[in-house]
């Protein structure tokens, strides 16, 4: 999936007025809470008048519905494209740990809104529906267990090495779903570039007695190799390498 087809499945386009909508809810969802987010606030927002806005969602909770589904569908796609038919597990967990990690980027440098959802998830969830709830949690599920699935065949056939590949998977896919926590774009690396460092990472969480890890990452992504961030960014002994001298946001 490139960067701009990720834009135009995520972001607003001007001319239809439900994305519009989206969009202005998930703003304004995630900066006041849903609570705190009124119909006629998202109808200004998004250009409309109210009753216009009632036309295309019956209520708050279905628009809040459609701006989560979206989102969840969308990096679904993401990786199902990213992994294709690919059955090898070091290449499946590879492009799985970077996928994930590159779309949570990508999503950050196109939309401050679309990052915060991410550490709102839980709250915006329990404004729903239990059935919608339970729908979405079990979207979201389905690409920790696809992370526990590769893990699983990659102990099979004696790749990797983990006791337990649920916790395996958990710590990835926490690993790359929280990194537009301390990432800031134009700063040292790329997304691409904590990209492949995070299934640099992967691989050694399940794999540390395989040689190579950064040629595996390379061939498996088709990349370049993983360079090291020159000297002079490395002698500060804390996160402020990566981040451009921000402070890391510590989340709760």
């Amino acid at each position: 999936m490139e960067l701009l087809d990720l834009q135009q499945r995520l972001l607003a386009q001007p001319d239809d007025p439900r994305s519009r909508v989206i969009q202005a809810a998930a703003e304004l969802f995630t900066t006041h809470g849903y609570a705190g987010t009124s119909t006629d606030a998202i109808a200004r927002a998004a250009g409309l008048k109210p009753a216009a806005l009632y036309r295309l969602f019956e209520s708050k909770e279905d628009i809040l519905y459609v701006f989560l589904e979206r989102n969840y569908e969308v990096f679904l796609e993401a990786m199902e494209e990213a992994l294709g038919d690919e059955t090898d597990p070091v290449t499946c967990l590879v492009r799985l740990a970077w996928t994930h990690t590159w779309v949570q980027l990508s999503v950050a440098n196109i939309g401050e809104a679309q990052v915060r959802w991410v550490f709102s998830l839980n709250q915006l969830l329990e404004s729903l529906s239990e059935e919608r709830a339970r729908r979405l949690r079990k979207l979201g599920r389905t690409h920790l267990d696809n992370c526990r699935r590769i893990i699983e065949a990659g102990i099979r056939d004696g790749r990797f090495q983990v006791p337990d590949a649920s916790t395996a998977a958990l710590a990835i896919t926490t690993m790359c779903e929280y990194t537009p926590m301390w990432f800031r774009p134009n700063h040292i690396l790329t997304a691409e570039e904590v990209a492949d460092r995070n299934a640099f990472y992967a691989l050694r969480i399940v794999a540390p007695g395989l040689d190579d890890l950064a040629g595996l990452v390379a061939r498996a992504t088709e990349r370049p190799p993983i360079q090291d961030i020159p000297a002079q960014h490395t002698n500060r002994g804390d996160a402020a390498i990566l981040t451009g001298g921000d402070d890391v946001h510590q989340g709760t």
